[in-house]
């Protein structure tokens, strides 16, 4: 019998839940099994009406919960990753050229923390920079060609800090067809530019600037695929 009295009604309805409490979290979860598709269009239907409403009611929740949805969030990654692993190389696979010109776009906008992060990066990853320079040089070496001066290549170095110091930025040595792609380390092959041209070239293969090809398998692999005899 529903009681006349609004108040003691709600108070009625909360001992109630109260006091049943796993009861109704069963028979709601039961509901929402047997329901399943029915409650996603539904749910789906209401945030599409009410997308402000339910943005606002998000933030608010986490803004209010922010230990136990970090407690939540590092459970699932701990629980799942195996299976966030594949899905994000999955994606990166699947939007490489998205990904890249994002990344591009980013460096630009924002040419001074990229630079700074990248100070701090090296400054905190002593190893792993080792560990790259190392790679690196081994990438220079298998590009050595018979022609290669390396006295003219010290030059260009030398040249590099030069200008970084007189012009107050910094200045890199480019390689005109990047090493990874099999460019040679060859003195026609490079080139000094400043660093944000040469962040925004990154391993990008211009043929209108020339350049010179190493003689090993990668610069044959790339090649072929670019039709280049």
């Amino acid at each position: 019998m529903a009681h006349k009295d609004p108040e003691k009604s709600r108070a009625y309805q909360k001992a109630y839940r109260e006091a049943n409490k796993d009861k109704i979290r069963a028979q709601r979860k039961a509901y929402y099994e047997a329901n399943a598709d029915k409650e996603k269009a539904r749910k789906k239907i209401w945030r599409e009406a009410n997308a402000d409403k339910a943005k606002a009611g998000q933030k608010a929740y986490r803004e209010a919960n922010k230990d136990k949805e970090k407690a939540r969030h590092e459970a699932y990654r701990e629980a799942n990753a195996d299976k966030i692993k594949a899905q994000g190389k999955a994606y990166r696979e699947a939007n490489k050229g998205k990904i890249k010109a994002r990344n591009k776009a980013w460096r630009g906008a924002n040419r001074e923390t990229h630079l700074a992060c990248l100070k701090t990066w090296r400054q905190n990853n002593k190893e792993a920079r080792t560990a790259l320079e190392v790679k690196r040089n081994a990438s220079k070496k298998q590009a050595i060609l018979p022609s290669s001066d390396l006295k003219l290549i010290k030059k260009l170095y030398e040249q590099r800090a030069e200008m970084s110091k007189k012009h107050g930025e910094q200045y890199h040595v480019d390689h005109i067809i990047p090493l990874s792609i099999g460019g040679a380390h060859h003195q026609d092959n490079m080139r000094v530019i400043t660093a944000k041209e040469n962040l925004e070239k990154n391993d990008k293969y211009a043929p209108e600037l020339g350049g010179v090809w190493a003689d090993n398998d990668l610069a044959r692999e790339t090649k072929k695929k670019l039709g280049i005899k």
